[in-house]
């Protein structure tokens, strides 16, 4: 986990803009720890927000989460 942690890279808000991919942003609707899906969501011109139940560690036990991947990858096709 710590060398996950540590490949982690500062992103600025010009680098988040310039994602011009379809993206879905997904978290827990108890889920702000690392700040808001939804702003994350709006700084990309293609991107979308979906909060499912849950917070930052039990929202990956919803079938909502599934649900909400499996449509975004569906539609993009």
């Amino acid at each position: 986990m710590l060398g996950g942690l540590a490949s982690f890279a500062a992103t600025s808000a010009d680098e988040i803009a310039a994602i011009d991919v379809p993206t879905l942003v997904v978290a827990g609707q108890r889920d702000d720890d690392n700040g808001s899906a939804e702003a994350l969501a709006a700084m990309m011109a293609d991107a979308r927000a979906v909060r499912v139940p849950g917070d930052h560690l039990s929202a990956v036990m919803e079938p909502a989460l599934a649900e909400a991947i499996v449509g975004f990858l569906e539609a993009a096709q």
